[in-house]
């Protein structure tokens, strides 16, 4: 990563569903598997697990998004290479954070988000962060979504381990979370959640969190956000755009999932290119803003 910040780490945060379309195209089987393990071994006594590891910087902020990745990481490792070892190895941490987060759960929601959807496209392109309200996703619906999905993970793994009791503890767990969830954030007469940003649109859509009767509703709302509202370009930041693609196919909207990903007009990937980018930029607005800041890694 970008030299000029010092920031070349291992940062949880951006693997949970990149080490997923990694695993596509690179063998990666062992890469993961230690960066796994390092993870688990970075973990604190009390169960916290850092943003970043190795831990090189020591941040434990019990944030529940960037260390989820010690479960999404095995998750794509037992889908693409069927390896149900490191599950083994990982399991006794990964139940130890779990019950580590769930201190933090209040009424059912889980707030400790501590980077919220990172690097959403701003109003203003000089700015890193937006500063409008209406495109910032709330960090406890980011951090309920997780926590769900978590225990989903959780449920599933321990059914691969011969766990029946804490498959079944961990589904409980699951549906809770996501009936409050959909109890505190759903707004039934606008048919989307909280302030119905792209990204509060995708999260329940992919971890489903959504009643089979509001799908199509909350659907609509993530289309016509895309589509109307931003002309087929992204709306979402890191945390948004690792599932942007796979909810839009899963919607049959394979097709916008191609404009999106084809447009050179910012904000884009292809405007990245555009501008000379051989990697892809930490901010959208990579060319405008702050380049101390920008990774362009």
């Amino acid at each position: 990563d970008c030299p000029q910040r010092d920031e070349r780490q291992g940062w949880l945060g951006d693997r949970s569903a990149e080490c997923h379309g990694e695993m596509y195209v690179f063998d990666l089987a062992a890469f993961y598997r230690k960066w796994t393990l390092d993870i688990v071994s970075a973990q604190r006594e009390n169960g916290s697990i850092p943003d970043v590891a190795p831990p090189y910087w020591p941040l434990y902020s019990d944030n529940m998004t960037w260390p989820s990745s010690l479960l999404f990481v095995p998750a794509a490792l037992l889908q693409h290479y069927d390896d149900r070892d490191i599950l083994s190895l990982a399991w006794s941490a990964m139940v130890r954070w779990m019950e580590h987060m769930a201190t933090f759960v209040t009424n059912g929601i889980q707030p400790r988000d501590r980077y919220g959807d990172w690097c959403v496209p701003p109003e203003d392109p000089r700015l890193i962060h937006s500063k409008d309200p209406a495109r910032i996703t709330a960090g406890p619906l980011i951090g309920t979504a997780y926590h769900a999905q978590c225990a989903a993970l959780m449920n599933d793994f321990a059914r691969q381990l011969g766990r029946t009791e804490d498959a079944d503890r961990y589904a409980r767990f699951a549906r809770e979370l996501g009936e409050a969830f959909h109890r505190h954030f759903f707004r039934p007469a606008e048919g989307w959640y909280d302030n119905g940003t792209a990204t509060a649109c995708i999260l329940p859509l992919r971890f489903g969190l959504v009643p089979p009767a509001e799908r199509s509703r909350v659907t609509a709302r993530l289309l016509d956000k895309l589509e109307r509202e931003a002309g087929g370009h992204v709306m979402n930041g890191l945390v948004g755009g690792q599932w942007l693609m796979r909810s839009l196919s899963e919607a049959g909207r394979a097709d916008l999932a191609w404009t999106i990903a084809t447009r050179e007009t910012y904000p884009s990937w292809g405007h990245m290119v555009r501008n000379g980018a051989t990697t892809i930029w930490e901010l959208w607005n990579g060319d405008t803003a702050d380049p101390a800041m920008n990774s362009h890694n």
